[in-house]
């Protein structure tokens, strides 16, 4: 993508979080025409700089599946982690993080979350042990239940399943019955 003639200026930014520092060069000399894209992606990899990103190479990118392995063995993978994740965009490392905490497929979880179906995108994050959340906290203003339906899966914000009201999961015994028999082995 980076050697791409006309890329739209939002997929460039886009590519800002993930691209070596390396190939930020090549995207701005390959833009170079268009002044203010290259300006943005020159602020956007000094953001990373100043925030504390490596700003890695190659071949030192960790897969997600890596990463999430890193921070599983560390006792670093949970909510907190997820929640950070979210707010960076990361749907692999979440998808995977879901997976290992639930003990789940990554193709479960995969065809659970790409259904964008409430009850199945909050069956996964239940099983993952992920709270639900009254409507705010987990950052980004709101529970992690809502944010997984709304960010990963892109549930309709008009089906979107609220916590109910002591911030439990909306889902009844025979709902969580069903997930369980037909996708979670009969594990729960």
């Amino acid at each position: 993508m980076v050697y791409r003639d006309n890329v739209p200026a939002t997929t460039l930014m886009s590519l800002t979080k993930f691209v070596s520092a390396g190939l930020m060069e090549e995207l701005m000399v390959k833009h170079a025409d268009h002044a203010p894209i290259v300006k943005s992606l020159r602020k956007a990899l000094d953001d990373r700089v100043k925030s504390g990103d490596p700003v890695l190479e190659e071949n030192q990118i960790l897969t997600a599946d890596e990463r999430v392995g890193q921070s599983d063995e560390s006792g670093k993978l949970d909510e907190a982690r997820i929640a950070q994740a979210l707010q960076q965009k990361d749907h692999n490392f979440v998808r995977i993080s879901l997976g290992v905490l639930a003990d789940l497929s990554p193709n479960i979880v995969n065809q659970l979350v790409n259904s964008a179906t409430p009850k199945a995108v909050l069956a996964v994050a239940w099983k993952a042990g992920m709270s639900m959340g009254m409507g705010m906290g987990m950052g980004m203003g709101m529970g992690m239940g809502i944010r997984l339906q709304n960010e990963v899966s892109q549930v309709p914000p008009e089906e979107v399943m609220k916590a109910t009201s002591g911030g439990g999961y909306p889902l009844s015994k025979k709902d969580i019955q069903w997930y369980e028999e037909n996708f979670f082995g009969g594990k729960s």
